[in-house]
């Protein structure tokens, strides 16, 4: 597997504070950040001075700063067992959305995220940006058949929640210990053939005319209802 590359201060401050050992080198562009590269270089990061812009496989905002990391560590399907708080994303494919529901889910203290490889998104720059690097703390299982690894979570005791128009209101749900919520993409929504390994659907309330909000809002929503008695 390839070395992977991550752009801007916020994602590279935040894996070289809290996960160096992802960090395989570091580049800093031009001489504004001279205080930055003699940080990175007083704690022993691998640092390349860059007077002009690296042509870089991946586009992005870099802010002067990118850094080279170490491939995803996917994790199996079984290493979630022992987990309390999952989500399962059925066929989202915008790495924004993507990376916004990693963020939340990070900061609500969700252990993991299962993705399906096929007609989904994998992780990304975009997603690690995105998620300001939250999913690098983040169990992913990128999964061949979402349908027989969901079926394996409620065998370990996971009570799967799908989000959708047509369940019951949100606030009116006790959610389970090990909860595991289902998300669909907007424009399909959750695939029917799902739907038979799922413990309960739910709903959240709206007033306006439209049928749906934004997928990583929705999340956001159902998260805090699943955490809220935590706080």
């Amino acid at each position: 597997m390839e070395n992977r590359v991550v752009l801007g201060k916020n994602v590279v401050f935040t894996i070289a504070k809290n996960l160096p050992h992802k960090i395989v080198k570091v580049y800093i562009l031009n001489d504004k950040n001279e205080k930055v590269y003699a940080a990175f270089e007083q704690k022993g990061f691998d640092v390349q001075w860059i007077k002009q812009p690296l042509t870089l496989d991946k586009k992005g905002v870099h802010q002067n700063i990118w850094a080279e990391i170490t491939p995803f560590d996917y994790k199996d399907i079984s290493d979630l067992y022992s987990k309390k708080r999952v989500v399962i994303l059925d066929q989202i494919t915008d790495p924004h959305n993507f990376g916004a529901i990693a963020r939340t889910a990070y900061q609500f203290g969700f252990d993991a995220i299962v993705v399906e490889q096929k007609g989904g998104v994998s992780v990304t720059e975009t997603v690690t940006r995105v998620s300001t690097a939250a999913i690098e703390f983040m169990d992913v299982v990128l999964s061949q058949n979402l349908k027989k690894d969901m079926d394996k979570l409620r065998d370990n005791g996971f009570s799967i929640y799908a989000l959708d128009m047509s369940g019951e209101l949100i606030q009116k749900t006790q959610f389970s210990e090990k909860t595991a919520l289902l998300m669909g993409s907007e424009g399909k929504g959750i695939r029917y053939h799902l739907k038979d390994s799922v413990s309960n659907t739910i709903s959240i309330p709206m007033s306006g005319k439209l049928d749906s909000i934004n997928v990583s809002n929705a999340f956001a929503i159902a998260a805090w209802e699943v955490v809220r008695e935590d706080f």
